[in-house]
């Protein structure tokens, strides 16, 4: 029991420690490319609401990510898989944020570019909400009639309008059914940092169209720190953590959420055209 309790601190201290890193890498991204000519800067300020949505949205994000790792490392039980799934995946967050902010920061005063990037995002996101409310609909057969019927009548809504789109979102959207195995120590470090990757199209739609309207990198800092959160308690019990993140409440609020990030993000792109053509 001991043993076990010192390899936990250990696990949670290494990633506590890459949560710092790429924290400070942030900071310093931020602060270097406030430097570019001709851009608007992004404010270093920190507000609780920010990181409370980012949190929020990794969370519910982060359900294919938890099961995934959750495979991972039931296959690399050892304290060395571990620690690299830790390292790796941490990592692998933080740096595919900050590649999604450099995109966001160069292209957002191009149109036309942001117009796509938002658009592919809401599609992505509207795509996730039928998911996650079909899912709710075959959880609660027997529960709640009247959140039932809202559920049936937002899933059928949803299906009409992303089924017309659902050819290119299946492009978009990550790989779920991966396969994991067991690795040695620099292969799963490499592999566990890919899976921010593999999994990460569904970060991008939940951060793209919020970046216009919260601050970025209170944001980013609740991402990273929901990372670390979710990944400390997945080395304490995989099972209990993954239900956690699938749990029903977590479910129906990160669905409305991705369905009224959607919206918003289609609304500001019909507004953003509709500036264009008056100026024009």
């Amino acid at each position: 029991m001991h043993s076990q309790l010192k390899k936990q601190f250990l696990l949670f201290t290494l990633t506590a420690c890459a949560f710092i890193l790429v924290s400070f890498l942030l900071f310093f991204f931020i602060t270097l490319i406030n430097h570019v000519p001709n851009k608007s800067p992004i404010s270093l300020i920190l507000r609780l609401v920010d990181i409370g949505v980012g949190i929020t949205i990794y969370l519910k994000t982060a359900i294919d990510f938890a099961i995934f790792t959750g495979n991972l490392i039931s296959d690399n039980k050892n304290l060395q898989g571990k620690i690299a799934i830790s390292l790796g995946t941490t990592m692998g967050n933080g740096i595919g944020t900050l590649l999604i902010l450099a995109i966001w920061f160069f292209f957002k005063e191009i149109p036309l570019l942001l117009a796509a990037m938002v658009i592919l995002a809401a599609l992505v996101l509207l795509s996730m909400a039928e998911e996650g409310f079909e899912t709710l609909l075959e959880t609660r057969e027997k529960k709640a009639r009247h959140l039932r019927a809202l559920l049936f009548f937002l899933s059928k809504l949803l299906h009409k309008c992303n089924i017309f789109f659902s050819p290119i979102v299946k492009i978009i959207l990550p790989e779920k059914n991966i396969a994991t195995t067991t690795l040695p120590f620099k292969k799963l470090i490499a592999f566990s940092f890919l899976i921010p990757f593999i999994l990460g199209l569904d970060d991008f739609a939940g951060y793209v169209p919020l970046f216009s309207v919260i601050n970025v990198f209170g944001f980013c800092l609740g991402v990273f720190l929901a990372h670390l959160v979710l990944t400390s308690f997945m080395f304490i019990s995989v099972e209990k953590t993954t239900n956690i993140v699938r749990s029903q409440l977590v479910i129906f609020i990160g669905s409305l959420a991705f369905l009224t990030i959607a919206v918003f993000g289609i609304w500001e792109v019909i507004h953003m055209f509709s500036i264009l053509l008056v100026d024009k």
